[in-house]
């Protein structure tokens, strides 16, 4: 399981779920910790204070360990309706365009896909995530 940190930009942190790992709170609050510091080094001067996250409606993100995380980054946390699918631009802008790439290609390993993911992620233009 891969999760995906992108604004206007572009990519701001990808991380790979470690096999045989679950995606808990503290796992996801870390994540949170981690995307803090990403956004520190690859949006210089801009500060996370005012940051918006939006995020689903997982219930790791509405544990209070996850929530803590948020708080602890500063960002503005955006409620997500439920049922609202609509809202997950990930899910349809983002990751159409990814699965139309990958589409019909086998790969040896999973390190070969990250990698080839990786890849496709960095090789777009600030106007393609915008």
């Amino acid at each position: 399981m891969a999760t995906i940190f992108w604004d206007s930009k572009g990519v701001l942190l990808i991380d790979n779920l470690p096999d045989k790992t679950t995606m808990n709170g503290q796992y996801y609050a870390n994540l949170l910790l981690k995307l803090c510091q990403a956004i520190k080094d690859k949006r210089h001067g801009m500060s996370t204070h005012g940051v918006w996250l939006l995020h689903d409606n997982s219930p790791v993100h509405k544990l209070t360990i996850a929530q803590q995380a948020v708080c602890d980054c500063r960002f503005v946390q955006l409620d997500h309706p439920a049922y609202s699918p609509d809202l997950a631009s990930t899910d349809y802008y983002l990751l159409q365009h990814l699965k139309s790439y990958l589409h019909g290609v086998l790969y040896s390993d999973n390190d070969s896909l990250k990698a080839i993911v990786e890849a496709w992620f960095e090789g777009h233009t600030e106007e393609f995530y915008f």
